[in-house]
C-alpha cells in the first residue's frame, strides 16, 4: 500500500489515469464494480472478497496520489460519457463500450508511436 502523496509531481495527470481505467476495464470488464477497479489502478486496499472472487489485477495499480473517492468519480464520468457501461445487478460490474474500446485502441496506437520514437518509453 502506498501513502496518497497529493503533491502535483506524485499526480498521475488524468490523460493516464483515463488510459489505466480503460486498460483494466477492458481486460477486466464485468468481473468488478467501479470500487474495486479504483483500489486496484490506485493500488488502494480494496473490501474483502470470497477467495473464489479474487481477480490477480498485477502491474495495473499505476495511479500515484489519487484518493478512491477521486478514482470513483472518474470511473462514473467514463459511464457518462458512454466509454464504460455498468450493468443493472445488484452488485452492478462494469465494462468497456465499444466506444471505449475503440479510444483505448486509440492510445495504445498512439503510445506505440512514441515507443518508436524514443524507445525510452514503455506501454
Amino acid at each position: 500500500m502506498h501513502s496518497a502523496d497529493h503533491s502535483a509531481a506524485a499526480r498521475t495527470n488524468p490523460y493516464d489515469v483515463v488510459y489505466a481505467i480503460l486498460r483494466l476495464v477492458g481486460d477486466h470488464g464485468g468481473r468488478f464494480g467501479r470500487t474495486r477497479a479504483a483500489c486496484a489502478i490506485g493500488g488502494l486496499p480494496a473490501p474483502a472478497l470470497d477467495p473464489q472472487d479474487v481477480i490477480d489485477v498485477t502491474g495495473y495499480d499505476v495511479v500515484r496520489g489519487w484518493s478512491r473517492e477521486e478514482l470513483v468519480d472518474s470511473i462514473d464520468r467514463l459511464i457518462a460519457s458512454g466509454w464504460i457501461e455498468r450493468s443493472d445487478a445488484t452488485e452492478p460490474k462494469i465494462e468497456l463500450s465499444k466506444s471505449g474500446f475503440e479510444f483505448r485502441v486509440m492510445i495504445e496506437r498512439e503510445l506505440r508511436e512514441r515507443a518508436q520514437e524514443d524507445p525510452q518509453l514503455t506501454l
